[in-house]
């Protein structure tokens, strides 16, 4: 059974706080209807959620807290590709970010992250980071920006295929990599099996940097809600 708080605001407008039934079935038809009647009367609905698929799915504008602290606010979309430190990036997407442990290092007019098992070269423009400031890095890049091939590709990694699992309309491949378990989202994959040898490449602009001790994203700044 859903619930519904009713205030006005100090600015006299209308304000309802909203919580969730408690069963999927429901939850499905309560979601398309409150979207319905946002949509008709114009007001302001606070949706409270632990799910972040909901939260994105439903909101027009989101606050993601932690432990009472507001750690980042904005559109969906922005929150989904411009996460503004580790805990949102952890927090937001089904499935998850991958996170790889790097350092960063520049050699020869080239800026590398240097993961152990194999070492990244970054886009130019990333060169710029302060590798005083910046020494230990957290690299983040969703699964859909992880592309797969059986071909050795420039700044490809070697990777092996662990699990398959099938998603309805794609696929779920968790590769490994050097020990670390990578995730990689896929339409399609017919010449795929586990235990084949591929080789990752990353979509080098959809790439997030986060510094591993304060957690926030370097090019956060840059970002806009």
């Amino acid at each position: 059974m859903a619930w519904f708080y009713f205030r006005k605001s100090r600015s006299n407008k209308r304000m309802y706080i909203v919580g969730t039934p408690g069963n999927i079935a429901g939850l499905v038809a309560f979601m398309a209807k409150l979207k319905r009647l946002h949509k008709k009367l114009g007001i302001t609905i606070i949706y409270v959620t632990h799910d972040q698929i909901e939260a994105l799915s439903m909101g027009t504008s989101i606050a993601i807290l932690n432990n009472g602290k507001i750690e980042q606010v904005g559109k969906p979309d922005s929150i989904y590709n411009f996460p503004k430190n580790l805990f949102v990036a952890g927090f937001i997407g089904s499935p998850l970010m991958n996170m790889l442990d790097g350092n960063l290092k520049k050699d020869n007019g080239n800026a590398y992250l240097d993961f152990g098992f194999t070492e990244h070269k970054l886009l130019y423009e990333l060169y710029l980071i302060n590798t005083v400031k910046h020494k230990e890095i957290m690299l983040g890049i969703r699964p859909e920006d992880v592309l797969m091939s059986k071909e050795i590709g420039n700044n490809s990694v070697r990777a092996i295929i662990d699990i398959i699992e099938p998603m309805g309309r794609e696929f779920e491949i968790h590769l490994d990599v050097g020990g670390k378990i990578i995730i990689s989202v896929m339409r399609k994959i017919e010449n795929f099996r586990i235990g084949d040898e591929v080789y990752l490449t990353f979509n080098d602009k959809k790439l997030h940097l986060f510094d591993k001790k304060t957690g926030e994203n370097i090019f956060a700044s840059n970002y806009n809600d």
